[in-house]
C-alpha cells in the first residue's frame, strides 16, 4: 500500500487532472478554486468558488458535485487559487 501524502505542487498532479481542472476554472461563473490535501495527489476533491461567493464541491475522480461538503475542513484545504495561479504554478514546478 502507497502511504504516499501530496506535497501540494500542482505540477505533481496528473496532466489529466490539471486539464480538468483548468477546465473548470475556464467556466465564466467559477473565479478560483481550492484543493484539498489530505490525499495521494492523484485525484483531489476540491471547490469551487463562483462569482456570486457561493462554492460547488467537487469529485477529484470525476469531477462531478460531491454532496460530502461538510467534509471538508479549513485545514485540509488550499487557499483559493486562481487559473492564473494554477498555471503559473504548473509553469515554475511548484
Amino acid at each position: 500500500m502507497n502511504n504516499k501524502v501530496w506535497d501540494g505542487k500542482i505540477s505533481s498532479l496528473p496532466a489529466e487532472f490539471k486539464t480538468q481542472l483548468l477546465g473548470m476554472l475556464d467556466r465564466p461563473d467559477v473565479i478560483a478554486v481550492r484543493l484539498g490535501i489530505t490525499g495521494k495527489g492523484i485525484q483531489p476533491n476540491y471547490q469551487l468558488i463562483h462569482v456570486d461567493n457561493s462554492v460547488t464541491t467537487m469529485n477529484g475522480a470525476n469531477h462531478k458535485k460531491f454532496e460530502r461538503a461538510d467534509e471538508f475542513d479549513e485545514t485540509n484545504i488550499t487557499a483559493p487559487l486562481t487559473r492564473c495561479d494554477i498555471t503559473t504554478m504548473i509553469l515554475t514546478g511548484q
